[in-house]
């Protein structure tokens, strides 16, 4: 029988391009392109990790970066369709299981929705949260181009580390071991040296969510304030906050706290503080103010100034009433 050769070089061609596609949809979801490898494993160690808000898929409850400040994190962006990450979920349910006292892992599913990434979490008994990564925390990790991709922060909240590719129980131990016995550090920047002309570096103006009354820096000059940025979403910003209400009623006159919200609708920080009894201004913040007090990456931040509007100290976390009772007393010395 004759072979006609155009139908067989067809055939082919049509069999190499199926293929060639299939390696390139694979490529694309599971395994990161080898010549991006070295740019992903370059991670800048000083680079505080962005806080974000999200819902626990099983539980319902908020779920924050910030909230879990002084325990090491393993960020873990996955899917329930990804072999590779349904691979190592059991060695993240055994890492936290044995290290849940210094680590939590934190599952960001990048499921179409939380349905199936619920049935998931039920079926297979993850003891660890797990909720939807939106396109803005992607974004915010620097794109998550493939999956499972983990990112082990700190005990301070910074990127130590990011890892593409799944991995077993061992890697994952080698990986966070070094960062469990470290420091944390709750006011990292060095306090600035007074100066005249901090006043205009630290001064903001801005208008009271209740009142719409103009409020800035300049105007508790000679008495000592304290900065607080916070979120109503937040689960440590909200913890401080009746502290704050006391001591501004225990010591009106001498100290004056100023709220700046990084919230995105005064509506909801109106009610908040209403809720609350708040008793001192609240402004809505700008990017502006947070870049002048060396920016905001993490809440809640606590910034103490001096009568004269120099910085006495920078506190990154939340804090106690009696902690913070004390470091009043010293400013107002």
């Amino acid at each position: 029988m004759k072979i006609d050769r155009r139908w067989m070089k067809g055939v082919l061609l049509a069999t190499a391009g199926i293929f060639f596609i299939t390696g390139l949809v694979t490529a694309k979801f599971w395994n990161k392109p080898k010549k991006d490898k070295p740019k992903d494993d370059k991670v800048d160690t000083s680079k505080l990790a962005a806080d974000f808000k999200a819902t626990d898929v099983t539980s319902g409850k908020k779920i924050t970066l910030s909230a879990y400040k002084g325990k090491v994190v393993v960020l873990n962006f996955w899917a329930t369709w990804c072999p590779p990450c349904v691979g190592e979920i059991p060695d993240l349910i055994k890492l936290n299981k044995t290290y849940g006292d210094k680590l939590v892992v934190l599952g960001a599913s990048v499921d179409n929705g939380p349905d199936v990434a619920k049935d998931f979490v039920k079926k297979n008994k993850v003891d660890f949260p797990v909720f939807m990564a939106d396109s803005a925390m992607q974004k915010a990790y620097g794109g998550i181009p493939s999956i499972p991709t983990t990112f082990i922060i700190n005990a301070n909240g910074e990127i130590v580390e990011k890892i593409v590719g799944g991995n077993k129980y061992d890697v994952f131990v080698k990986k966070v071991k070094p960062y469990l016995t470290e420091n944390i550090v709750p006011t990292p920047p060095t306090p600035d040296k007074p100066d005249t002309d901090a006043k205009s570096k630290y001064d903001f103006k801005g208008q009271d969510v209740i009142n719409g009354k103009n409020v800035s820096l300049s105007d508790y000059k000679g008495k000592p304030v304290i900065v607080n940025f916070f979120a109503t979403w937040c689960g440590p910003c909200v913890s401080e906050i009746p502290g704050f209400v006391n001591l501004q009623k225990k010591y009106d006159g001498k100290i004056q706290f100023i709220g700046l919200s990084v919230d995105d609708e005064s509506g909801v920080v109106k009610k908040f503080i209403k809720n609350k009894g708040i008793n001192f201004p609240v402004i809505m913040s700008k990017s502006e103010i947070e870049s002048a007090y060396g920016g905001v990456s993490s809440i809640p931040v606590t910034v103490i100034l001096d009568g004269k509007g120099n910085l006495i100290e920078k506190i990154v976390g939340g804090i106690s009433e009696s902690v913070m009772e004390s470091k009043i007393k010293k400013a107002i010395k």
